[in-house]
C-alpha cells in the first residue's frame, strides 16, 4: 500500500542518518580527483598553493567583518617597522582592497 518495509534484508544494513537526513561526518573524498581522471578529462594538473598574501586578499574580499578586521590587523602589524615587512609586490591587490574597505 505504498509503505516502506521496516525490515531490512540480512547483510544489507540500512544506513543510520541523523534527524533531517544529514550525515554526521563530511565526505572529503568526494572532492579528490585522481591524476588519471584529471588527464582524461583535460583538467589542469597545476595546483595553486596560496601564499599568506593571497589569504589576506581572500579575507578582504569575503566581506565578513571578522575576516576583514583580521586582514586589516595583519596588514597594520606588517606595515610597522619590524623584522617582518609588508611585501606588496607579492599581491598588489591588497592596496586596492584596503582602500575599498576604507571607503
Amino acid at each position: 500500500f505504498g509503505e516502506d518495509d521496516d525490515e531490512v534484508p540480512p547483510g544489507n544494513p540500512k544506513p543510520q542518518l541523523p534527524i533531517g537526513a544529514i550525515p554526521s561526518s563530511y565526505n572529503y573524498q568526494q572532492h579528490s580527483v585522481s591524476d588519471y581522471l584529471r588527464q582524461s578529462y583535460g583538467l589542469s594538473m597545476d595546483f595553486n598553493s596560496p601564499n599568506d598574501y593571497n589569504k589576506l586578499v581572500l579575507s578582504l574580499l569575503s566581506g565578513l567583518p571578522n575576516e576583514v578586521d583580521f586582514a586589516i590587523n595583519v596588514c597594520t602589524l606588517l606595515s610597522n617597522e619590524s623584522k617582518h615587512v609588508m611585501q606588496l609586490e607579492k599581491d598588489p591587490k591588497i592596496i586596492t582592497l584596503l582602500l575599498a574597505n576604507a571607503g
